[in-house]
């Protein structure tokens, strides 16, 4: 098989399972038994930058019936967060959230598996006195999670459930233990429930949030904070439920989290692409290409026989893999880009050059773009890409990259040193330094523990030489 024939997916996991679900399905690529980790270890976050393959374990799971679950697919991308902060009391406060999050999720449980048919629920009357209370709450239908935080931030439900717990409506009433009390019984429940396939509730979106104050970030903590905890009740009760949160790396670290790490090193499945290897073709992202590829042809494919084995001098795949960030969305869509380069059954060094100049082009900046939104006002976002492109060079200054906002009409409104955290943060950027005679070079994606240092020289990613006209 030759390279221009083969497919190697789509830009994101959204797309393939909405218009080849059997690649997702038949064609996922799992080294480090990621899914049945997920399953059967109870994990409750899932961790891993842009691109880096959260929302394909999503969607494999959601398209695959091998694995006997009953899936709820909740995003946030969408999410009322400004309503959040009344669903459990008038003032809005951090330490709310979690009882908030409980309160929303035991909700989605419940209905989920209400119509459980192997639940047994139907002769668990602690369940059916439950169920006859979020009747009598207005509850009784299977609302969006957005829906149920807009209706249970209202005053109306707010006198039901005072109703419910036969107490009068009054301005000393709290709705906060009203909330804590429906939770304790939603909780039990649960207890005795058993099921033919594992319940389990996959929470994705958290990518698509753009965080500007605080009390998102609180917000999204106490959603980590308190999926973890009732996993855990879950699994010391034998309940065949679970949740799972998936996150960006970069948004969970700056979370107020008190057992930040307790939290990744026992409830987490991280994924992270980059491995500091000397043998290239045995890279993970080489893997999954290589595996993708033959299952689709049948046979055993090798990437890296299929391409020059060298340019620019180099060897090729790790030349490539230096072009991204290290997740399979930059070397899918490098590939791919390369691939339409490609005019005869034997590819070209020039015409891998080609394909890396499209590459950087059409995809690598964009992405850059994409990442500035929310960080950069107005089209400042357009000017600095512009200004970096007419500085034409690789490495510069801290001071220089200071002197280009100080200079640009558009960029002197700018926080010159948020921008430049934000461009280390998502990979656009890296430091280099001495260590001895030897350079060293610091990106985010190689190292998450790594920060941003205006005291080093800033050296733009290779990915975006070619379309800033710097390589």
């Amino acid at each position: 098989m030759n390279f221009k024939d083969l497919h190697f997916g789509k830009i994101c996991a959204e797309d393939e399972a909405r218009e080849e679900p059997l690649l997702l399905k038949n064609c996922f690529f799992d080294s480090e038994n990621r899914i049945e980790n997920l399953i059967s270890k109870k994990k409750s976050l899932i961790l891993g930058y842009k691109g880096s393959g959260k929302t394909a374990i999503y969607e494999h799971l959601r398209l695959n019936n091998a694995y006997n679950l009953q899936i709820v697919n909740l995003t946030i991308a969408d999410f009322p967060y400004n309503n959040l902060k009344t669903v459990v009391s008038e003032e809005a406060s951090a330490s709310k959230f979690p009882l908030a999050w409980s309160w929303l999720l035991l909700l989605q449980i419940i209905s989920q598996v209400n119509n459980d048919q192997s639940s047994g629920v139907q002769y668990n009357e602690t369940f059916q006195a439950s169920k006859r209370t979020l009747d009598k709450l207005g509850l009784s239908q299977n609302l969006e999670l957005k829906d149920l935080v807009l209706y249970s931030g209202k005053k109306h439900f707010k006198a039901a459930l005072g109703k419910a717990l036969e107490l009068e409506f009054s301005s000393d009433y709290k709705r906060t233990s009203a909330i804590h009390f429906f939770v304790q019984k939603l909780k039990l429940a649960l207890k005795g429930v058993t099921s033919k396939g594992k319940h389990i509730i996959l929470i994705d979106g958290v990518d698509e949030i753009i965080v500007r104050n605080t009390f998102e970030y609180e917000i999204i903590a106490g959603l980590v904070k308190e999926t973890n905890e009732l996993n855990n009740y879950f699994s010391v009760n034998n309940i065949p439920v679970s949740i799972v949160v998936f996150c960006r790396t970069d948004i969970f670290d700056k979370l107020p989290l008190a057992n930040k790490n307790k939290i990744r090193l026992g409830s987490c499945i991280n994924i992270n692409w980059y491995e500091n290897y000397v043998g290239n073709a045995e890279s993970e992202l080489v893997k999954l290409i290589n595996f993708r590829c033959s299952k689709q042809a049948s046979k055993k494919i090798d990437i890296a026989k299929l391409l020059p084995s060298k340019i620019y001098d180099k060897d090729t795949v790790h030349e490539l893999l230096d072009h991204t960030r290290y997740t399979p969305r930059d070397f899918v869509m490098l590939l791919s880009s390369i691939q339409q380069c490609v005019k005869g059954n034997v590819v070209k060094e020039p015409e891998v050059i080609d394909g890396l100049k499209c590459y950087s082009i059409d995809y690598f900046l964009n992405e850059i773009k994409d990442e500035l939104t929310g960080h950069i006002k107005d089209t400042g976002g357009e000017a600095l890409i512009q200004a970096l492109g007419s500085n034409r060079v690789r490495e510069i200054s801290y001071k220089g990259m200071c002197e280009i906002f100080a200079e640009g009409p558009l960029l002197k409104k700018q926080n010159a040193n948020e921008i430049l955290t934000t461009l280390y943060e998502c990979g656009a950027i890296g430091n280099i330094g001495k260590r001895g005679r030897e350079t060293i070079f610091s990106y985010k994606y190689k190292n998450r523990n790594s920060v941003f240092s205006p005291k080093l020289n800033l050296i733009l990613h290779k990915g975006t030489w070619k379309a800033l006209n710097v390589g």
